[in-house]
């Protein structure tokens, strides 16, 4: 950075000077001589339009790796600890950090309210977000799944006392 540079920057951060960037139409104090961005990403956008995407739902799509309709679609995005897909929503949607399964139902189910309810896998595959797979429950649904396909791993039966492990005749009676 020049000594005239800073010496603007210094100027305009005394004066309170705010521009409006020209990609998004936020405040912000310029840094420097003719900048017109309020910051890196708005740049970006600006300067390589070639990477928006103007179709509902395509930066999400972008990153699933899709196979035939009844095989898994696996979130080559970020992943969350326990293995599930984790996909930040757009800023116009709060930009908070969502499952990817959850939103994918959402981009192929718009007109079902998901609500308190859960997006449940039919394959058991956490980084899968094909909607074949996906459905609506409740923790009560996802319990008996669980419960149904095994995957308990030893844990309480729904109901059961504290401390009380299942054993083979309990499970037997469960997935009846």
């Amino acid at each position: 950075m020049t000594a005239q540079s800073s010496a603007w920057s210094q100027c305009m951060r005394r004066l309170a000077i705010t521009n409006p960037c020209e990609q998004c139409g936020e405040s912000y104090h310029p840094w420097s001589h003719g900048q017109q961005y309020c910051g890196f990403r708005c740049r970006s956008i600006a300067l390589y339009p070639q990477k928006k995407l103007g179709k509902k739902g395509a930066p999400f799509w972008s990153r699933v790796a899709k196979r035939e309709p009844d095989e898994c679609w696996e979130w080559t995005g970020a992943r969350m600890e326990v293995g599930y897909g984790a996909y930040r929503l757009p800023k116009e949607r709060g930009g908070k950090l969502e499952t990817a399964h959850r939103e994918a139902w959402r981009l192929t189910h718009p007109d079902q309210p998901i609500g308190d309810l859960l997006v449940l896998h039919s394959c058991d595959n956490r980084p899968c977000v094909n909607p074949a797979h996906l459905w609506l429950g409740t923790h009560k649904d996802n319990t008996r799944d669980m419960f149904a396909k095994g995957r308990n791993g030893g844990r309480l039966i729904p109901g059961g006392k504290p401390g009380r492990r299942c054993s083979r005749k309990s499970k037997e009676e469960i997935v009846s």
